[in-house]
């Protein structure tokens, strides 16, 4: 008898996961990790540093010929017509009634070539409605499709620090697509065409593109999938001073359901359309007709029969899981599409359908299930994001203290560097590594600013000379914003006194033995 995993599909790097460790599973029909070492871990380390994952399942398909741009924009939403070459656009492709056959990427390579990145568990529904379509269009004999599916590999460089090292992986300027010196000179949603790899006919060619699905800065790399893995082994070679880390779907999953991303299969399918799952800003109806036009056009005038909403708990509770069912005032009122521990947050985050003009105020609407029922805040899906990047202020949200005690151990196994900090509406968190005088890791929690929460009773797991320093660094009250890190250094041989610069020129000293902290130049 022939194991579960003889009949489900691999990438090219599915050898490459095996020796890095990777946790595999099955995934919609595919074997793929889930995780390297941990969910946590490798959220945290893209949310902060940068990873890499393997995208190879999802699904290449070039459009070519004098009629491809009119064909394209007969079955996408979005007005294909905007793209000029080296740039692309999240699109999604319809049904008659509006429904979501799939929503992807398109990008414009030539001036009349096109490649769509589609969804793994749609390519062949993708291509059977592909060329059914194209079968009944007027200018068939000038377009052709071409599946490369199974020739190409991918994967998602994502991250903050991926900066630092991605010129590093291509030489020279860019051969086609757009025409730039270096990846970094690539803005958002734009791609280029560099080679990568040989075969007997000549150079191979990667396609490089500003684009990922984590919230973060990043890159997407479309490669032959026969120098997949090489490829792989370098950006973990020039990235690892950056703490680049192999990174698993679990990861995948919870970066971009804390950013609202949808997922097809769970907010998107074909008995869904794009304006009931808040994704209308990427339909142009004002371009002309193209499938599904007249009912989407007639949902945008009298509106939908559902919405999707976003939500994140606000008590203890289990997180919320997909066809879990929401209630308000005890009354149900939608279900779960969407749902996962926010690594973020550390608290249940998720994302389902409710009746359009439900009355959320003043109750708060609640999740519930045989496993767990919690109370939740719902949160407005329009462009709402709950993830920030290590650097950006303003957000909405604050960790608080309580749930942030004793997390550094993942942080300091993702990122190994003395501190790591980021920023938020009124506090920064700085996390320390390894308390070496303790001997476990302790989380330094805040340089606080606007006022000073009621430290939490139970800081049981906080060494007795970090409170102390908590509690100093509380006491003073002032408002802060210190960015990006710049240099770390150890003041003396037992690493007790350390300093740190920041990109403003701030330095920020720990005596750890004196449990004092000197901030120069001092607060106003």
């Amino acid at each position: 008898m022939s194991s579960p995993s003889a009949t489900l599909k691999r990438t090219p790097l599915f050898d490459l996961h095996k020796r890095l460790g990777g946790k595999l599973v099955e995934f919609g029909g595919w074997e793929m990790p889930v995780q390297y070492t941990s969910i946590m871990d490798e959220h945290l380390c893209v949310r902060k540093g940068a990873g890499i994952f393997d995208i190879s399942h999802m699904g290449e398909v070039f459009v070519s010929g004098l009629e491809a741009e009119r064909f394209l924009n007969h079955i996408l939403t979005n007005n294909i017509r905007k793209l000029t070459i080296g740039l692309g656009q999240y699109t999604l492709m319809c049904n008659e009634r509006g429904g979501v056959i799939d929503d992807l990427y398109a990008y414009r390579l030539d001036e009349a070539k096109y490649l769509l990145i589609i969804n793994a568990s749609r390519i062949d529904a993708d291509l059977a409605w592909l060329e059914k379509q194209l079968a009944v269009f007027a200018g068939r004999e000038n377009v052709q499709l071409k599946n490369a599916s199974d020739e190409m590999a991918a994967v998602a460089i994502q991250g903050p620090r991926v900066v630092e090292f991605v010129d590093k992986l291509f030489a020279g300027p860019s051969r086609g697509g757009m025409l730039v010196a270096k990846p970094t000179d690539l803005k958002k949603n734009q791609i280029a065409i560099w080679a990568w790899g040989k075969s007997i006919g000549g150079e191979l060619e990667a396609y490089v593109s500003r684009t990922g699905y984590t919230g973060e800065d990043g890159f997407e790399v479309v490669v032959y999938g026969s120098e997949a893995e090489d490829f792989w082994v370098a950006v973990l070679s020039e990235g690892h001073a950056s703490c680049v880390q192999s990174c698993g779907l679990g990861a995948r999953d919870t970066l971009r359901t804390e950013v609202c991303y949808p997922l097809y299969g769970h907010e998107l399918d074909e008995e869904t359309t794009p304006i009931e799952a808040g994704v209308g800003f990427f339909v142009s109806l004002d371009k002309g007709e193209f499938n599904g036009h007249s009912v989407l056009t007639k949902q945008k005038a009298n509106g939908v029969k559902k919405k999707c909403v976003a939500f994140k708990m606000t008590d203890k509770s289990a997180p919320p899981r997909p066809h879990y069912k929401i209630f308000s005032s005890e009354k149900e009122i939608g279900i779960v599409t969407s749902g996962t521990q926010s690594p973020s947050l550390n608290l249940g985050i998720g994302i389902g359908y409710v009746p359009p003009d439900e009355d959320f105020n003043p109750e708060h609407p609640t999740t519930r299930s045989e496993a767990m029922r919690g109370q939740a805040d719902l949160l407005n899906w329009a462009g709402h994001n709950l993830g920030v990047t290590s650097t950006e202020a303003g957000s909405d949200w604050v960790i608080p203290f309580s749930d942030m005690v004793n997390q550094s151990g993942g942080l300091g196994r993702t990122i190994p560097v003395p501190l790591y900090q980021m920023v938020y509406h009124d506090a920064v968190l700085i996390s320390y590594g390894e308390d070496r005088r303790g001997g476990h890791n302790n989380l330094l929690l805040g340089i606080l600013c606007g006022g000073v929460p009621e430290l939490p009773a139970d800081l049981t797991k906080v060494s007795k000379d970090s409170l102390a320093l908590i509690k100093e660094m509380a006491a003073l009250n002032k408002r802060v914003a210190l960015l990006e890190m710049t240099s770390h250094e150890f003041l003396d041989a037992n690493r007790h006194k350390e300093r740190t610069t920041f990109a403003d020129g701030t330095t920020v000293t720990v005596d750890w033995d004196k449990s004092t902290v000197q901030i120069n130049p001092p607060l106003n």
